[in-house]
């Protein structure tokens, strides 16, 4: 007969009311680790800190996270919502508070409309972190958002350790790290904190591309593709056969290959007659058809101005890209950040318009692997 030791385990959970259960949520967490995974480390436990006995908050809460991880900004702005529900049922409601910090970042980064809610973020942030100064998603709410929209590096990276100090198995502290030196161009240093990331939460597609972005500016380039494709299973966004496209030259890709590349995208991303997009792919790979590669992105209305451009550049538009970048520039957009050492914007480097731009920002332009940032020590 088999050991009722697993039921006891998880009815200790389920044999609580629900006030109880989330009043206890970290001892409850703490008896599961003890019992299910022994050898954890102590400090790795996976508890849950600034939570909230409201129901209803806390499942709006739920939401707000499951909509933010998609990273799709119509997602994004649901998320918002779902957020300021959560902290207005219970405003105590720290975790709910980061949340909205977090969901205002990831929209504001991919949507230059949505840069007004930044005051809205910086404040739910600083509000996450005095409820609850140990709880390691304040900090780095804060963290990502002083280092990609005010462009304080020291404040974020400094933020973004105290968050991992405090939970060091925390994967979403280790990704933004990891973000966060590879636009500064501590490339190998950053690598650690992005396999730490993947080896946590394995199943985040968000995760895997962006460690394979920095794979891959550290010339890890087969490594780097497998990333990609294994973001592409795990998310089905479309954002890794992108980012293949976009860099399909670096990836020694072919015009057919690269073509596959861009339908997988065109229909994971739900734009009309995928098919039609082989000849962006073919385009970018080989520099033939690039006239009927701009007509359909021309006639594409469902792309974010990002990808677009992302496309526009490598297809070789510059000008109107680097219009663009500068349109960016003036907004104080956050995603400028990926312009410092991203491979994909090699062909502006000796512009002195996008060298201004990345100036501007404080970043490295390109990365050198035997430069002074490269392999900064703690």
């Amino acid at each position: 007969m088999p050991s009722r030791e697993p039921f006891h385990l998880w009815s200790g959970e389920f044999d609580r009311d629900v006030g109880d259960v989330f009043a206890t949520q970290d001892e409850i967490a703490a008896s599961v680790t003890e019992a299910l995974v022994p050898r954890l480390k102590a400090e790795e436990a996976p508890v849950t800190r600034g939570g909230t006995q409201n129901v209803a908050a806390y499942d709006e809460y739920l939401k707000g996270r499951e909509k933010w991880r998609t990273r799709n900004v119509g997602q994004l702005r649901d998320a918002v919502g779902h957020f300021r529900t959560a902290v207005r049922l219970d405003p105590d409601f720290a975790l709910a508070w980061s949340g909205l910090a977090d969901a205002i970042d990831a929209l504001a980064w991919r949507d230059i409309g949505a840069l007004d809610l930044l005051p809205e973020g910086r404040l739910a942030a600083f509000r996450a972190v005095a409820l609850d100064p140990d709880m390691a998603e304040g900090w780095v709410s804060g963290g990502i958002l002083a280092a990609e929209f005010d462009l304080d590096f020291e404040v974020g990276v400094l933020a973004l350790r105290r968050a991992i100090e405090l939970r060091p198995s925390y994967a979403n502290a280790n990704q933004q790290l990891g973000s966060l030196l590879t636009y500064m161009g501590r490339v190998e240093e950053a690598r650690r904190y992005f396999e730490k990331a993947v080896e946590v939460d394995p199943l985040s597609w968000f995760f895997h591309i962006n460690y394979a972005d920095n794979l891959l500016i550290g010339g890890e380039t087969e490594l780097a593709r497998s990333e990609y494709q294994r973001a592409d299973e795990l998310g089905n966004t479309g954002q890794g056969s992108l980012q293949m496209l976009l860099l399909a030259r670096r990836l020694g890709l072919g015009a057919r290959e690269a073509a596959d590349f861009a339908e997988a995208m065109a229909g994971q991303m739900g734009l009309e007659a995928p098919a039609g997009w082989r000849v962006v792919g073919e385009a970018i790979a080989s520099g033939s058809r690039v006239e009927e590669a701009i007509a359909v992105i021309d006639g594409s209305t469902g792309l974010t101005r990002v990808d677009e451009f992302g496309l526009r550049l490598q297809l070789g538009q510059q000008e109107e890209t680097i219009a663009y970048l500068q349109e960016l520039r003036r907004a104080g957009a956050g995603e400028l950040l990926r312009i410092g050492v991203y491979p994909e914007f090699d062909s502006l480097r000796d512009d002195p318009r996008f060298i201004a731009i990345v100036e501007s920002l404080g970043l490295p332009n390109g990365y050198d692997p035997d430069g002074p940032s490269a392999g900064v020590a703690e």
